[in-house]
């Protein structure tokens, strides 16, 4: 062919001249050019097939040079702690309106309390956002982690938050307590029962009214540990940060949960816990455990604690006596008439764990128990903008975390248990106040509009009426996967407030070891490589209730079964 004859006479000719040496180094430098531009070509059409969901490889945003720390600004996060709360500091104190004032009927309230009206700013203190690390960043720590829900953040972004004590990483506890004379003893738990307490660092909100003798959650001072070193918190008190706040101040566990979300300070895991739970001995090497497991870096423990009974944790050795915990699917919509019908979380099914290498996935975030690396605390904190709600706090923070790409697991053991009011514990607990008490001073409307704040950025009803819309950036969703996502896989329908039954029967699965056929075994097959969450855009499945179908009975096919039943019973006596 005429390309073949030209291509051997420039070949001869490089040769005549040069030397066979020159040709070949020339031959050499093409391959090498030409297999160089097929990698790059390569790299290029594979990140823009199958880049994970959330990943824009194309948009300069993600290519910045400083979304990567410095290795002495990391190294620098990570030794910093604990940081403590100084609540005569302003630099880390900010003033912010008063929820319940904001929404509510202004003339009333001053004509109800008569007096000095002091309750439309408070003191509280500022989210975790050190200057120095994320000083680049105009929206700080959030933007450098996925740009406050732009984009999934990656396994080097995930890693730059997170503080350790001797090589150990630390863990934040937050704690809110209303009136709540077991708070205390929970907080002595926390610290008696772990095995490396040194790591800790627990935040406690203590909602107190004043003058009256409601047991107070202050760790002991310096000055009282002098003259008595019983108090197992005296060698605990630098790893505390107290903060106490009028009961009558107080709407609701969300704004409660908000407050104690700003005490985070950039531990490596975050947890919440209720103000009257028990652990069991070496909790935080357990917990630690069950998350590293998952092996997903966008995994959040979860789950409705187990009732602490008589025999659940041995009395001399504190072990965990009980097997089973609740796994959380069970729910339904409230208030099924009007505007503000809204989605809440039932009593859910219990069971000892059929997945034995890992916690199991289910679809529901609980809010009196949750542990998670300390980045979900910063991506999704609470709504403070929600006065008074209750029921809807859970589903809430459940799609907000599921947009922002966080997956929910049942833990494989427990580290805690709860007091609920049962048993021998029914009067105990209700005989302490509840936040409701309060919902006089500010008035039903209050109610009213945090819950169509609720709806409006949950979606779970459509459509929804206008709400309140501040701080929708901090407080709203994420963009890794959609709310229609999520109510797709699991059955809701927000048009009509409906819901597709037995979701339960998915989650567990099949009684059995394995728990083959359960949500778990399902979609853990679809964890990113990177270890940064379940890919929901793979996942096909839609819950849908079962049919029960009328079974027709064939009488002519049953009696010759029946005959041949007897035969064979005949045959066996004959034998």
């Amino acid at each position: 062919m005429q390309w073949q004859i030209i291509w051997r006479r420039r070949r001869n000719e490089i040769i005549d001249v040069n030397g066979p040496k020159c040709y070949c180094r020339t031959s050499a430098l093409g391959l090498f050019v030409f297999v160089t531009i097929s990698v790059v070509v390569m790299i290029v059409t594979t990140m823009f097939h199958f880049a994970p969901p959330g990943k824009n490889y194309f948009d300069p945003h993600y290519w910045r040079w400083s979304h990567s720390l410095s290795s002495q600004q990391i190294h620098d996060l990570r030794h910093r702690f604990p940081i403590h709360i100084d609540i005569n500091d302003t630099d880390g104190m900010e003033s912010i309106v008063h929820p319940g004032y904001l929404l509510a009927d202004k003339k009333r309230m001053k004509s109800l309390l008569k007096g000095d009206f002091e309750f439309r700013n408070m003191t509280v203190p500022t989210f975790w956002d050190p200057v120095d690390a994320f000083g680049e960043f105009e929206g700080g720590v959030r933007e450098f982690l996925g740009d406050r829900g732009k984009y999934l953040i990656t396994p080097t972004e995930a890693s730059a938050i997170g503080s350790f004590y001797d090589e150990r990483r630390t863990i934040f506890l937050a704690i809110a307590s209303y009136r709540d004379p077991e708070c205390p003893l929970t907080l002595e738990s926390v610290f008696a029962r772990a095995k490396h307490p040194e790591r800790l660092r627990v935040a406690v909100i203590d909602q107190r009214r004043e003058g009256q003798i409601d047991t107070s959650c202050r760790p002991p001072n310096e000055s009282s540990c002098r003259t008595s070193e019983k108090n197992i918190l005296c060698g605990y008190i630098g790893q505390i940060d107290y903060i106490e706040y009028p009961s009558t101040l107080m709407v609701g566990p969300i704004f409660a949960r908000h407050l104690a979300n700003r005490m985070y300070r950039g531990e490596y895991f975050a947890m919440q816990i209720d103000s009257h739970v028990r652990f069991v001995a070496n909790w935080d090497e357990d917990i630690i455990d069950q998350w590293t497991s998952t092996g997903n870096e966008m995994a959040v423990i979860s789950t409705y604690m187990t009732d602490i009974g008589r025999h659940n944790i041995d009395s001399e050795t504190h072990v965990s006596l009980a097997s089973q915990r609740s796994i959380m699917c069970d729910f339904e919509y409230e208030w099924n008439i009007g505007a503000i019908s809204h989605i809440k979380f039932n009593k859910q099914p219990m069971n000892t764990p059929k997945v034995e290498d890992s916690p199991m996935l289910h679809p529901f975030w609980a809010a009196g128990f949750s542990f998670s690396r300390g980045h979900f605390l910063v991506s999704v904190p609470y709504d403070h903008y929600l006065p008074f709600v209750f029921q809807g706090e859970e589903i809430l923070q459940t799609i907000r975390g599921f947009s922002f790409g966080y997956d929910f697991y049942a833990p494989s053991r427990n580290v805690a248990y709860h007091i609920y009011a049962m048993r021998e514990n029914v009067e105990r607990r209700q005989n302490v106040p509840k936040f409701t008490e309060n919902e006089v001073i500010f008035g039903p409307g209050v109610k009213k509009q945090a819950y169509l704040r609720l709806i409006g950025i949950s979606g779970t009803s459509d459509p929804a009426l206008d709400f309140l819309h501040l701080e929708e950036e901090r407080y709203g969703l994420g963009r890794i996967r959609s709310r229609k996502q999520f109510f797709d896989i699991f059955g809701i329908h927000p048009g009509n407030r409906t819901i597709e039954r037995n979701l339960c029967e998915f989650v567990q699965g099949l009684p059995i070891p394995g728990a083959p056929s359960s949500m778990h075994a399902n979609f853990k097959r679809f964890l990113r490589y990177d270890t940064m969450g379940i890919d929901y855009s793979r996942i096909t499945y839609r819950h849908k209730t079962l049919e029960k179908k009328d079974t027709k009975i064939d009488e002519k096919e049953l009696a010759s079964l029946q005959s041949r039943l007897r035969e064979m019973q005949e045959e066996t006596i004959v034998m």
